[in-house]
């Protein structure tokens, strides 16, 4: 049998909106030459473009001098209310590029509800579930169809499930003994004998470091690719607690993986839906082997009608249906649960291009024309469509070049100062010529990771607060032959949940991670120009006098530390 060859040729679209599509191609035999992408629709070549965006990010995995990155502009035609399909390929090899082809349409209710079913087999399965019970009524027909394709599917019941005793009937340890049991011939039926049973105290399942620990630890050594997990806008408080815990291990581990939240007391908004019609019968005898709890409730009856009610918007093709909303471990790393449940609640936490406020970005420049290069690389990649970018030179060397690159990616104002004026001062004169409705500063020696802007930017749209603030890595670097080189790992600079007393005392909030409103901006005024350092902590200290700040956990910007120029 002749080994596959594998293609030179790489690439990823990352991110699409109303206004572009983003990513990134390489011939990694020629990482410096160019590389042409087609764009195909309809079998019909549309266009055909040349990645040239400079990425820090690619130059550092050592993808040549990283100018590989491209921002397709979508047009308006493309959202006449059909269905578009857009393929991105290597005109070279004609390979797609990874995430290709591009689906766009701007149905409304497409949005909120999907119109087809999915197939989630093909898996690396973990099913997290607070009770005996959740897995099945949950996502039972899933692990059903996960099971018959031959999947490996790991069970973990994280409570004892003691407190489901209503009527005190049974001794605590029997009860125990009686719900595990139940669980076993369940998973029977459903395909998988492989459970564990953590046993942690029913209704009080904290998300203690002990337990965070534990789930971490398997998910490192059972590594999934796809976890089920009871969503946390669910109303118990051991299926909350449980959402908790699975989000922090995701955290701490940093695994690669899907997550597929379901829902069991509280329908909520979906990305996907699986057909368990023909599977149906086989979840409800595993729902009605939990004799003890239709003693007290017709559960059977209740999953029935949630999974018969999830067909709705797929009803000429199937008859029961799981829903799920299924997102990337990596979205959980830079997100909270609480963000989770705002997006449930607020219908603007996925905003139209024309409700997106804009979000100015201010950096401050002096003698870096490298970092400038790598700061402005980082604002291109935003996921966030709506963003002016204000470049203030503090006297330094001309900066046109560098800001030349990047204009046709991005709206780029440039302010020139002949003579140095300090820190303070270049922030004000970009505050000064600020337009966005709100306000983020990224000085030229730091970077943002992509989502930085939408994550900040949605949080004040959806709640109408005036600041808010991200977690950053911190990265110490070293001069290397006529570069900047990665010395050791990066390290996390997490945030502190907001505390006005001890920011008194210490600032703990990076002036990149944190974006405000231009209202409170006009409310607490400007920089100090009598300070060239800790200028931001003062300005910080000003601005919590007249409101709260909101820290938005996740990292999304990275804090970066330079050895001196050899």
């Amino acid at each position: 049998m002749i080994a596959k060859r594998e293609s030179s040729h790489i690439g990823e679209v990352e991110f699409f909106s109303r206004s572009f599509v983003s990513g990134w191609a390489v011939n990694k035999q020629a990482p410096n030459d160019p590389v042409s992408i087609l764009v195909v629709k309809d079998n019909q070549i549309l266009d055909e473009f040349f990645p040239n965006l400079f990425r820090w990010d690619l130059q550092q995995k050592g993808y040549g001098h990283g100018y590989h990155g491209f921002r397709f502009p979508l047009s308006p035609t493309f959202f006449d209310g059909h269905q578009h399909e857009l393929h991105f390929r290597f005109s070279q090899t004609g390979e797609a590029l990874s995430h290709s082809p591009v689906r766009l349409c701007n149905i409304e209710e497409s949005r909120f509800v999907p119109f087809h079913t999915s197939k989630l087999s093909g898996h690396r399965t973990l099913v997290v579930a607070p009770h005996a019970d959740d897995e099945t009524f949950g996502c039972g027909g899933s692990i059903i169809h996960h099971c018959q394709n031959g999947d490996s599917v790991k069970v973990v019941l994280m409570t004892d499930g003691a407190q489901g005793d209503v009527t005190d009937q049974h001794a605590r340890e029997n009860y125990i003994a009686i719900r595990e049991a139940e669980a076993r011939k369940a998973c029977k039926i459903l395909g998988t004998n492989d459970l564990e049973f953590w046993r942690c105290p029913d209704r009080n399942c904290a998300p203690t470091k002990e337990v965070v620990d534990r789930l971490s630890t398997l998910l490192k050594t059972y590594r999934p690719s796809l976890i089920y997990a009871c969503s946390p806008i669910e109303f118990h408080p051991d299926h909350q607690s449980v959402a908790t815990i699975l989000w922090r291990a995701l955290q701490q581990t940093q695994i690669s993986a899907q997550v597929a939240w379901y829902e069991v007391n509280s329908p909520f908004r979906i990305n996907t839906l699986v057909d368990i019609s023909s599977v149906m019968d086989q979840k409800k005898r595993a729902c009605e082997a939990y004799v003890s709890q239709l003693e007290n409730y017709p559960n059977t009856d209740f999953v029935e009608s949630l999974n018969r009610y999830r067909a709705l918007s797929v009803a000429g093709s199937c008859q029961h249906a799981e829903g799920f909303l299924v997102c990337d471990a990596t979205r959980i790393k830079q997100d909270t649960p609480e963000m989770f449940v705002l997006k449930q609640v607020f219908p603007a936490a996925r905003l139209k291009e024309t409700q997106t406020p804009l979000v100015s970005i201010i950096v401050r420049t002096k003698n870096r024309l490298t970092l400038l290069r790598d700061a402005l690389s980082s604002i291109a990649t935003q996921t966030y469509p709506s963003i002016e970018v204000i470049v203030v030179n503090d006297g330094g060397p001309n900066v046109g070049s560098v800001v030349a690159e990047f204009q046709k990616f991005l709206p780029i104002r440039t302010l020139n100062h002949e003579s140095p004026r300090g820190r303070s001062a270049a922030a004000n004169i970009g505050l000064r010529e600020a337009k966005g409705t709100y306000i983020n500063f990224l000085d030229d020696d730091d970077l943002l990771l992509s989502n930085h802007v939408e994550k900040l930017a949605e949080y004040l749209t959806i709640t109408g607060e005036h600041f808010a603030y991200s977690d950053c890595e911190k990265g110490h670097y070293r001069w290397q032959q006529k570069e900047f080189e990665l010395a050791g790992e990066k390290t996390p600079f997490w945030g502190i949940d907001f505390d006005p007393e001890q920011l008194r005392s210490e600032n703990y909030i990076p002036m990149m991670t944190a974006m405000f409103s231009s209202d409170l901006h006009g409310r607490v005024g400007f920089f100090d120009e009598s300070l060239d350092a800790l200028e931001d902590w003062d300005l910080w200290i000003r601005m919590s006098q007249e409101c709260c700040f909101h820290r938005v956990p996740g990292i999304s910007a990275e804090y970066r530390i330079f050895g001196k120029l050899m």
